[in-house]
């Protein structure tokens, strides 16, 4: 009986590492973030041609929603696989302007709903997102251009996007205030959203 419950705690841990989750503690400490280090499988950053940084192993692959240590130092990479900023991860945690693990900013704890059928508009750059809450839907809307994309709930208000039609084009959403605001990032840009 003694190592059945060894071996289901390894298996348990092992899966955990493997898909890239958090293990959560009581405590709020950041002992419990797990992080890809810098030269593990060969990582390294890379800066794309139209600037945005990436975390690249060396099989070409990008890492996604992912924590990355480099140094003494915690970086975010969100569903895009670029350098997140200024948002939340998936674990809550805040990443601050430079893309790193900013400790003075409470960790997300609620779980904050999208609001269905509402209209998010950011103002600065007249984007737009509907979201069919129960079917797991969105719909983005950038001057011409339109995506339908499935929305992925990840817990504590956080979702991620992925474009139904293009494998490539990923958003990494927090809904805040109540769902009154989502911030939104992709390709290493962070845009605050509102509900009209």
């Amino acid at each position: 009986m003694k190592n059945t419950k060894k071996s289901g705690w390894r298996l348990a841990l092992m899966l955990v590492v493997m898909l890239g989750a958090t293990i959560q503690v009581a405590a709020q400490t950041y002992g419990d973030i797990l992080a890809i280090k810098v030269g593990e499988m060969g990582g390294k950053w890379e800066t794309l041609e139209s600037g945005e940084t990436v975390f690249e192993f060396s099989d070409g692959n990008v890492a996604k929603n992912a924590w990355i240590q480099d140094g003494n130092k915690l970086y975010y990479v969100d569903a895009s696989g670029c350098l997140m900023k200024e948002n939340y991860s998936h674990d809550g945690y805040y990443v601050g302007k430079n893309g790193t693990l900013d400790k003075s900013v409470k960790r997300l704890e609620k779980n904050v709903q999208l609001r269905d059928g509402k209209t998010y508009i950011c103002y600065e750059s007249d984007k737009t997102f509907v979201f069919q809450v129960s079917a797991n839907k969105a719909h983005f809307t950038y001057y011409t251009f339109q995506a339908d994309y499935s929305v992925i709930p990840l817990g504590r208000g956080v979702y991620i996007l992925h474009n139904v039609n293009d494998e490539y084009d990923h958003y990494h959403v927090v809904a805040l205030d109540g769902g009154k605001t989502l911030r939104v990032s992709s390709a290493g840009e962070t845009e605050v959203f509102t509900a009209k």
